[in-house]
Formats: structure tokens, sequence, C-alpha cells
């Protein structure tokens, strides 16, 4: 017996005929497919030619084809679209909402969203249920067999590249030119920092002549990084709008149980804690008619890990033990404080990272290994952002120049009793001149209380606190019920 119940529809819609399920927009051949132009291109597809077509294609999606004998399961690279499943012998409940189901509570689930604010590979809060990777083909059986399979994995590599400036430029205007198709004249909003990623994108859609575009920032107006995100979009000639954060409204957002609880259940869906940073803004912007429903949100996020923001010294020499990237595997992505445990903690035991020995790895081979974690161009251009600091002020050195980036000052060092005292002060003044405002969605009594509970100035770790409460709720009053329709 097998149940399909994919209903989830934001901004995205599924769409189903003869068994096929989709949702989402992709590129084949230089050609945008979505809806039911995208079914049709599905249809027909050769099962047995399924993983080379999903090579294929760029774009965002999820597909849902449901056989006779077998339902197949595929995600994008980055699985933006989640479905989750049960197989308990020959029944088999597929959906995109992880509350349709119930079942045991996966505390070291729960531990994972708390430290790394997602849970990793198919695991998800409720042991009986998983969720489908990214860039993977599931198939599962009528007698409930599951076969998984991976069409991508990204890899480094040190080929050179001749006249790179001019090679990654084109292939920016490439990917920016499939951006303008799939924009369709709508608004394309993007949020402007002071830093090299969002301006990026400012510029090529400048350059290749798109129009409709507004940009803003929100926060503190005093800031640096406003002023200079402000200077961008005067340089290119944008549309620019400031939001200002304010603790009453924010605070009100976020203490409102009802709408709280939908935030995070339609963003977090169990398994990923929800980045607030924005929801101010977008509300603002909104009921101010500066941008509407159909607009289009770019963000910049994307690119920290492209430019190799990521890397550090120790990932980066001729030798590296394997010892020594499983634990910086540790440190760049999990917190331990906030759960209480350390390096030796089962948390990781699906990776097998704790049975490390001495062996000398290569760098290329310890970074595949470490990026490998997370998901063309070389390390050593990566690291430190050299390459993408340099193509920016060869693609846009007038920009650069005129406006450098908004850098923050580095803190000073501490030590002994003067240590003591900055640490005791820092949330205080953090609380109240941070640049962009986000702390003022909590109270501050609360905000302390958590930072001097669990020592941790995260923001995003104070909210996954809070979505496992609501989490325990759900799972402790089945809020949402067990096998919802639509």
């Amino acid at each position: 017996m097998k149940k399909i119940n994919l209903y989830y529809n934001n901004a995205y819609e599924w769409y189903n005929e003869d068994n096929y399920y989709v949702i989402g927009s992709i590129f084949y051949k230089n050609k945008l497919y979505e809806k039911q132009s995208l079914i049709d291109l599905l249809k027909k597809i050769n099962i047995s030619e399924l993983k080379k077509f999903l090579i294929e294609l760029t774009g965002f999606f999820s597909f849902v084809i449901d056989f006779p004998d077998k339902i197949i399961l595929c995600s994008d690279l980055l699985r933006t679209f989640p479905i989750f499943y049960e197989v308990k012998n020959d029944y088999c409940f597929i959906s995109d909402n992880i509350f349709d189901y119930k079942g045991i509570v996966n505390e070291q689930s729960k531990k994972e969203l708390l430290s790394l604010l997602y849970v990793t590979l198919d695991e998800t809060i409720y042991k009986n249920v998983k969720q489908l990777e990214n860039a993977q083909i599931l198939t599962i059986y009528k007698d409930g067999k599951i076969k998984k399979e991976k069409y991508y994995e990204f890899k480094n590599n040190y080929e050179y590249i001749d006249d790179l400036y001019n090679v990654f430029d084109k292939t920016m205007i490439k990917i920016f030119k499939r951006t303008i198709t799939y924009l369709n004249g709508r608004t394309a909003v993007i949020p402007l920092s002071g830093g090299n990623d969002s301006r990026t994108i400012a510029f090529y859609l400048k350059k290749l002549g798109y129009k409709d575009i507004i940009t803003y920032i929100y926060g503190n107006k005093k800031s640096k990084e406003v002023e200079v995100s402000k200077k961008v979009a005067e340089y290119l000639n944008l549309k620019w709008f400031f939001v200002p954060y304010k603790k009453r409204s924010m605070r009100k957002k976020y203490y409102n149980k009802m709408l709280q609880f939908d935030f995070f259940n339609y963003a977090g869906r169990g398994f990923s804690v929800t980045i607030l940073q924005e929801w101010e803004a977008m509300d603002y912007l909104l009921k101010n008619n500066i941008i509407d429903n159909n607009c289009v949100i770019l963000p910049g996020y994307s690119f920290d890990f492209i430019y190799g923001s990521h890397l550090n010294e120790n990932i980066m020499k001729d030798k590296v033990e394997l010892k020594e990237i499983r634990d910086e595997i540790y440190k760049y992505n999990y917190n331990f404080k906030i759960v209480n445990c350390n390096f030796d903690n089962k948390l990781l035991k699906k990776f097998n990272l704790e049975k490390f020995d001495n062996k000398m790895l290569s760098q290329i081979e310890a970074c595949n290994l470490f990026e490998k974690f997370d998901f063309k161009v070389d390390l050593n251009s990566r690291f430190q952002k050299k390459l993408f600091l340099e193509l920016a002020n060869y693609w846009f050195d007038g920009l650069m120049q005129t406006v450098p980036t908004y850098k923050e000052l580095s803190n000073k060092k501490y030590n002994g009793l003067n240590r003591k005292i900055h640490n005791l002060i820092r949330p205080f003044y953090l609380y109240n001149h941070n640049d962009l405002n986000f702390y003022y969605y909590f109270k501050f009594w609360d905000y302390l209380k958590k930072i001097y509970k669990y020592r941790i100035l995260s923001y995003d770790r104070f909210i996954a606190l809070d979505y496992l409460k609501i989490i325990d709720n759900i799972n402790k009053n089945n809020i949402l019920g067990v096998n919802n329709e639509n």
C-alpha cells in the first residue's frame, strides 16, 4: 500500500498528471520548463536515462514518479523542496510535510539541529521517517526495498584555466542571462549588504540591461554597512530602500505564537532552523507596496562557498592528517557548547569521522573531504576569497574604488581580567549596536538568559532553541495531526 501526500504549496505549487508530480523550475538545453511544460518534458524521458537527464539540468526542483511497481523520488543539487518518506514492509507514505508523520523522536537529530542548525544526510526528527537527500535519485520498490543513487558530487581540481578572468566573467553572464529569463519581467529584489556578494548580483543584472531592480538593506541606519549599501546602489543607479529594525515591531512578530509557529514550520520543516533576519524587512516592503508577491528575491548567500570563505590555513597545507580534517569539520559546522558534548560525541558517527587515523592527505584530498560535508576554480584561488577579490576589482574596478566593501573591525584581544570584563559587557553592547539589529527579535532578558546559560552569542542558535520547543510541543500535543490532507 502506498500514499503520496504532496500539498505544501507556497511560492511554488506541486503539479501532477498521470502519477507524475513536479515542483520548481528548470533549464534544460537553454530552455525554461515549469508547471505543465515540466511534466510534459519529464514524461518524455526514458527512466533508464534519468540520471543523465538530471545531470544536464540547472534550476531547482523535486520530482516524484509513481509506477505500479516502484516510486522514484528526485531532488536538485540543494534539495530545495524537501520530500519525506516512511517505509514499513509493503507500506510507503510520501509527504512534503514532516508533521504528517508521527513516530519516535530522534534525540540525536534534535541535538544535531541545535548544534549544526540542520539535520544531515537522510535523518529527520523522527527515527522512522527519512528525507530525500540533495542530488539524489531514490527508488522505493513495491516490496519495501530502497535504492539510493547520487547523480552529482562536488570535487575540487587544480586545472589551470587560461585567461581566468574572462572565463569566469562569461560564466557569470551565462548564469545571469538564465536568471533574467527566469525573472520574465518580474521585479528583481536584492538584499544589498556592504559586502561583495550582493553587489555582484546587482552589477551583472545592471550590466545585462535588466530594468526592474530594487535593492534594500535593514537594521541600524547609522551603521557603516548601511552607508556602503546606499553608495553601491547610487553608483549603479538602482532603487534603494532602508528598512528600520525596531524592537517593538520585531518582538511583536517573534513572540506572536501563531506567527512564530507558521513561519518556523514554513521555513524549517522540522529538519532545519530558519533564518529570520529578512522577516521584518519582507513584511515592511510588502505592507508599504514597495514589492509585491510576484517579485523574486535574489540574495548573495550562496557565493560564500563558491569563493572559498570557509577555507583556512589548517586545510590549505600541503599535507594534512585525516584527524585534522575531522576536527575542522566539527569546528566549522558544529557548536558543541550548546548541546554539551565534545568531539567524541556519537552525533557524527554516521559520517565515520571518529574512525579517522593518522593517514596523511594531500591538500586537494583534504579539501574534497572537508567540502563534501557541505557541497570551477582551483583551491588556492578560492582561499581567503583571493580570486573573487581580484575579479571584483577587474570587473567593476570603478565601483570597488568608489565604494570599498564594508569590513567588520576585528575584535581586540583581551587577556585575563580584561577578557572576563569584555565578555561580560559585550552582550549588552551587541544587543543595541548590531549593524542589522536582528537581536531585536528577542526580548532583552530572554536574550541575556540564552547567552549566559549557553555561553553563545549566536542569533541562529537562539532560534534553534525556540524551534525545538515548538517541535516538542507538536510531538506532545499532536498539533498538526497525522497524515493531514491539504
